[in-house]
């Protein structure tokens, strides 16, 4: 079973402190502050990769230049459908968000299916029961 899980988040604090909380209940979890270092991760780990927590709106990086990102900026669920899912087809995903996209990037989360959404502020033990549920009944 894919038990590692990769958080993406260009909020460094936020991301320290999500990871901590994670690692205090026992989970392995690789780190990334952008969609270039995310993607390098799952290229070396992508077989052991059983989630992804993600902000929804981060700068795109490198790895989704020249892509068309439509009329909006929420990168995260672009690199979850044209680069993540292209490495791990059904790899289940947690998008998290604190902008005015929330009802957006639900919908389209639920187009992309495998993922919830979460709006800031985040209830860490919500969010960490629902990151193990999601690893447990991954395909």
């Amino acid at each position: 079973m894919a038990s590692k899980i990769l958080w993406i988040e260009d909020d460094q604090e936020f991301l320290r402190l999500g990871c901590r909380e994670l690692i205090t209940r026992g989970f392995d979890v690789l780190a990334a502050c952008d969609n270039d270092e995310a993607m390098e991760l799952l290229r070396r780990y992508g077989d052991q990769i059983g989630l992804i927590i993600q902000n929804i709106h981060r700068p795109p990086g490198r790895c989704l230049a020249g892509e068309d990102l439509g009329k909006h900026e929420l990168t995260g669920l672009v690199f979850l459908a044209r680069c993540a899912r292209r490495v791990r087809p059904y790899l289940p995903c947690i998008f998290i968000t604190g902008t005015r996209w929330g009802y957006y990037a639900g919908s389209e989360a639920k187009r992309l299916g495998n993922c919830l959404v979460f709006e800031r502020p985040v209830l860490f033990g919500y969010l960490i029961d629902t990151a193990q549920a999601m690893i447990l009944h991954s395909v």
